[in-house]
């Protein structure tokens, strides 16, 4: 289950390092108007900028997720208090 948690993050990162790295593309095409230059080093950065807000929010979710487990018995007390 490990492995395949860590997979499905790996495929998660790639993706998103690709979407990163066409981003300034994109917007040089589109021409939005943003001052980013296209380039391989403007993609490179914003390839790693989005892999590094991708894995912020595995870690915050992964705590959270942690924290629903550690609290799922007091969740269950209250509940069944309440009835």
């Amino acid at each position: 289950i490990l492995i395949y948690k860590l997979l499905k993050i790996l495929i998660k990162a790639l993706i998103v390092a690709i979407a990163g790295f066409i981003f300034p593309y994109l917007i040089n095409y589109l021409n939005i108007g943003l001052p980013i230059s296209a380039d391989i080093n403007t993609g490179i950065h914003f390839a790693l900028g989005a892999m590094a807000l991708l894995l912020i929010y595995e870690f915050f979710h992964f705590i959270l997720y942690f924290l629903k487990i550690i609290t799922w018995p007091f969740r269950l007390l209250l509940r069944r208090r309440k009835k």
